[in-house]
């Protein structure tokens, strides 16, 4: 099953829980063409995983300058 095709209807996913959050973020990332994370803890760059990896305090903004 491709992730993008299963969340594509709302386009917006939140991912919680215990295990396999950075799993599934991948997988999101690998099919998206645009995607958004943001997160209230610290978490790793995906780097390799993502063209363009950028810090801010409005991801919204980032997302609509593409």
């Amino acid at each position: 099953m491709d992730p993008a095709e299963v969340f594509a209807t709302d386009g917006v996913v939140a991912v919680v829980g215990a295990g396999g959050k950075k799993s599934t973020l991948y997988a999101l990332a690998a099919d998206l063409d645009h995607a958004v994370l943001t997160a209230t803890v610290r978490i790793p760059p995906f780097e390799g995983h993502v063209a363009r990896h950028v810090v801010t305090e409005t991801p919204t903004a980032v997302l609509r300058s593409n």
